[in-house]
């Protein structure tokens, strides 16, 4: 991970890390391809790697890295399995609470990542929720679980404008380096991301 303000460069001793997200295979999103590309360049630089996938199907994974498959209340014990040196938290704030109590328990550093804007915030209604009732318990539910972001060992942003009122470094997102070339003369907007009203894209 090469950012402006942290680097993480090649070590003569190996790293176990565990990466927890959705994963590429079965979510394709920004954070899940983000999680990919981390994990593909932590293995080349000979750490081993172990990709934690709550709600994964029990399939093989044609991956360079191995992936983990577990319920969303397993993923602490998949965690305290493996026995990594760090934790690489990128699973927003499902079961976060009770999976970092037992990852604590066991000595397990832990880094939170902020993602965007929301988790700033302690309380937030989802609208996408359409039942009112479900909403609030959902909301009562993040705010409970918001709780135990700020004891993490270490909190990164990919984004620098979300760390202003949280103390934690900045880590650029990271990317492929194989790109093509784009001109246009012409005023242009590039979307970069998923539609969704989350997302903003108005």
């Amino acid at each position: 991970l090469v950012g402006s303000e942290m680097c993480i460069r090649d070590s003569s001793i190996p790293m176990r890390i565990a990466i927890v997200n959705n994963h590429i295979s079965y979510a394709l999103g920004g954070s899940e391809i983000q999680s990919d590309i981390i994990a593909r360049g932590l293995m080349k630089r000979g750490h081993d790697i172990a990709y934690i996938a709550p709600g994964g199907k029990n399939t093989e994974y044609d991956m360079p890295y191995e992936v983990i498959v577990c319920r969303r209340g397993g993923i602490g014990d998949a965690i305290v399995k493996y026995s990594p040196d760090i934790v690489y938290w990128r699973f927003y704030l499902s079961r976060f609470r009770e999976t970092f109590k037992k990852v604590r328990n066991n000595n397990i550093p832990l880094i939170y990542v902020i993602c965007n804007r929301d988790i700033l915030y302690p309380w937030k209604m989802d609208c996408r929720i359409k039942n009112p009732a479900v909403r609030v318990l959902k909301m009562i539910r993040d705010r409970w679980q918001y709780g135990a972001v700020r004891h993490a060992d270490m909190i990164m942003s990919i984004n620098r404008d979300l760390l202003k009122n949280v103390k934690g470094i900045f880590v650029p997102l990271a990317m492929q380096a194989h790109y093509k070339a784009f001109r246009w003369d012409r005023p242009y907007c590039i979307w970069v991301s998923n539609l969704r009203k989350t997302k903003r894209p108005d």
